[in-house]
């Protein structure tokens, strides 16, 4: 899956590590606190930012997740989210920017190798915003979009302490349904107008279920996660992934709210440059009581 020039600019994108070192560069003002942080996931350095709210008695934190593309940290995002609230923590996906390791393009992105070393170097970056921030006093998810949907749930069965995820166009289908289903409608702009449901439903049903399935780790969490869809994605199988969600919900009580936006493509945008799904991911945090009183 490569993630769409759209949701990059929509998220401004969007193991068991050693923490061994951590080295931070702190710059403030009079409603955030930005720090530089480093830290080692699998041998490698990996370099990102940390804004934090300065003034707020009760304060929830993200981990940002990258998709599939060479992605940097997103400033502006972490600022958008600290603004309200947010602690947010991005950094510069594994080879890309100042972070060390080796990015893997083509198609060894979403092997499932590459999945889980991502889901690592995300871990490792909860491991640092926990560090700074003390979970005792502060909920810390993840988020993040697209290929998200595959690492994030592998991430967060690593730490109980993972308090939630919040996922954008998030794939709920093994790697090779979704390859399937992006081949075919992504090559065509008029897809929902030529296929029925019946037809995609088809189209499901011959694709080949190999390559990673996320729903094996999402079975086995029991934290709240926020799942935001376009009703016009034509990059992953959304209403495939809807059913698997309210069957794993069915099977296991899972805590989900899905929110599904009509007239939206993988990119959750609706042809007009606005923030409504970060905006409805800030609000769930906020409502869903994820805040606790934030650390001095």
């Amino acid at each position: 899956m490569k993630i769409s020039p759209g949701v990059k600019k929509l998220i401004m994108v969007f193991c068991l590590i050693g923490l061994s070192t951590e080295t931070f560069s702190q710059h403030n003002n009079d409603k955030l606190i930005i720090e530089d942080i480093n830290f080692v996931s699998e041998g490698d350095t990996l370099s990102g930012t940390m804004v934090i709210p300065s003034n707020k008695s009760k304060l929830s934190a993200v981990v940002e997740i990258h998709g599939s593309g060479k992605t940097k940290r997103n400033l502006g995002l972490a600022k958008f989210f600290a603004t309200q609230g947010i602690a947010f923590l991005t950094y510069d996906k594994r080879g890309v920017g100042k972070s060390q390791g080796k990015y893997v393009g083509g198609e060894n992105n979403a092997s499932a190798e590459n999945l889980i070393l991502l889901s690592k170097d995300a871990y490792a970056a909860f491991k640092a915003l926990k560090k700074r921030l003390s979970s005792d006093t502060v909920k810390i998810g993840l988020f993040g979009g697209s290929q998200v949907g595959w690492i994030a749930p592998v991430t967060a069965s690593y730490d109980k302490e993972i308090r939630f995820m919040a996922l954008m166009s998030a794939p709920v289908v093994t790697v090779g349904q979704e390859m399937h289903f992006s081949r075919i409608a992504g090559k065509n702009p008029h897809f929902f107008n030529e296929y029925s449901k019946s037809k995609i439903d088809e189209i499901i049903a011959k694709s080949p279920k190999t390559g990673f399935d996320p729903i094996t780790y999402l079975k086995t969490l029991r934290i709240p996660v926020l799942w935001v869809y376009g009703d016009l994605d034509r990059s992953i199988p959304v209403f495939e992934s809807i059913k698997n969600l309210n069957r794993i919900q069915k099977e296991t009580n899972q805590d989900y709210k899905i929110e599904l936006l009509t007239n939206r493509d993988h990119n959750l945008s609706n042809g007009k440059n606005d923030h409504y799904a970060l905006n409805l991911i800030i609000e769930w945090i906020k409502k869903d009581n994820l805040w606790l009183t934030a650390p001095n």
